[in-house]
Parts: structure tokens; C-alpha cells; sequence
């Protein structure tokens, strides 16, 4: 009996873990591609060619921060795998609630990505205190602005394409 339970044990971490990797994969690679898209669309080849090594620093920076950030996520996600995999109903059990989770916590933190993309193309910075003034002044005008300025339909729809994707 102890032999078994610890070779399905084993089988079943294995498998969690793989699923897991892969939507902290995701995570990282939603931070990533948003950081690339912001460089990309605000450098010039000045930059590219005088701070060369600031560059490759501030991408390095950036992915240790974009795998710290996927780490906070993920790690309830592993810590409920590992206390799961001690029996096949708690097992079953969790294959029933990651999916859902895990779907969760990889769009909530690439819509997070994609809105301080947007923040930082109109502000110059990134999300601040000063988002939270949307309540105390003409919210119906500031969101009047966001919609006609921004392809919020298009940001939607692709939302709930990806969120689909990955909850399958």
C-alpha cells in the first residue's frame, strides 16, 4: 500500500507540476510580451545603440521581477497541489479546482499587464495612486475618454478568447 500511494504520488505531483508550470509559463511570457511592446514602441536607435548594456540589464530586471510576480501567484496553486496528492479524492479534487484558478490568476495578471501597457502609453509612468482619482472626478467623462481612445471592444473580446484558450 505505502509503495503505491508514493509512486501515484509521484505520478500525480508530476502531473500537477507540468500543468502548473505552464500557466506560470504564460504569466511570465503576458508580463514579458508587455514590457517588450512598451520598449519596442518608445525606443529609438539611439538607445538601442549607446545603452546597449542598460538595455539587456533592464530586460533582465524586468523578467527576474515578471517570474517574482508569476511566483506569488502560482505558489498557492503548488502548496494546494502538494497537499493534495496524498489521496486520489483529494487529487480529483484538485484537478476539478485548477483549471478554474489557474485560468484566473494568468488572466487577471496579463489584463493587469495590458492595462498598465495603456496606463503608461497616457501618463508616462506606470499605475500609480492616481488611478484611483477616476472616482472623485468626472468618472462618466474620463470613461467617456477611455472608450473613444482606446480599442476596449477589441481588448475585451480578446480577454475572454485567451481566457477560454487557457481555461481548455
Amino acid at each position: 500500500w505505502l509503495c503505491y500511494t508514493t509512486v501515484m504520488w509521484y505520478v500525480w505531483f508530476k502531473r500537477s507540476f507540468i500543468c502548473i508550470l505552464t500557466a506560470w509559463l504564460l504569466t511570465v511570457a503576458a508580463q514579458s510580451a508587455g514590457r517588450i511592446y512598451l520598449f519596442m514602441s518608445s525606443v529609438t536607435p539611439d538607445i538601442l545603440s549607446n545603452y546597449r548594456p542598460d538595455v539587456i540589464k533592464m530586460f533582465w530586471i524586468g523578467t527576474r521581477y515578471d517570474i517574482r510576480i508569476a511566483c506569488y501567484a502560482f505558489a498557492l496553486l503548488f502548496v494546494l497541489a502538494l497537499l493534495c496528492m496524498f489521496t486520489e479524492l483529494t487529487f480529483k479534487l484538485f484537478k476539478r479546482i485548477y483549471p478554474p484558478l489557474a485560468t484566473l490568476f494568468t488572466v487577471v495578471i496579463a489584463y493587469s499587464t495590458v492595462v498598465n501597457v495603456f496606463y503608461y502609453k497616457t501618463y508616462g509612468n506606470h499605475i500609480d495612486v492616481f488611478i484611483f482619482s477616476l472616482i472623485d472626478d468626472d468618472t462618466k467623462a474620463i470613461l467617456l475618454t477611455i472608450w473613444n481612445d482606446y480599442p476596449v471592444i477589441p481588448i475585451a473580446l480578446g480577454v475572454i478568447a485567451g481566457t477560454f484558450v487557457l481555461y481548455k
